[in-house]
């Protein structure tokens, strides 16, 4: 999931279909906390926040791993169960808009994760 300053409150309170499943999975989340998202930044968390309780409902077992990037990447939510309150360890970082800061430390995540 990828939240920065260009998508709607729409997308971020998106209703989840899902169905019972075995297998925990982790759900990543990508957020973007440069500097374009000062003014924006509570409202990005809070769009986290709901998804996230959609999702614990449906699949309690599930673990969120979350990155924040601006000029730099940080893996700030690693493996931890699905809890709506994780958005409150998030920081807002400011600075420049580095997409493929975040995408390495997303892909360095998930080759660690194998």
């Amino acid at each position: 999931f990828f939240f920065n300053d260009t998508a709607t409150t729409e997308i971020y309170t998106e209703q989840i279909v899902g169905s019972v499943r075995c297998v925990q999975e982790t759900a990543i989340m990508c957020l973007d906390s440069s500097g374009s998202m000062q003014n924006s930044w509570n409202g990005v968390k809070q769009a986290a926040q709901e998804f996230l309780q959609k999702r614990a409902q449906i699949s309690p077992t599930d673990q969120i791993s979350i990155v924040t990037f601006s000029n730099d990447a940080r893996l700030e939510v690693q493996n931890e169960k699905i809890d709506p309150q994780v958005v409150n360890k998030l920081t807002y970082i400011g600075g420049g808009t580095d997409f493929i800061r975040a995408f390495e430390k997303i892909l360095a995540f998930l080759r660690q994760k194998k």
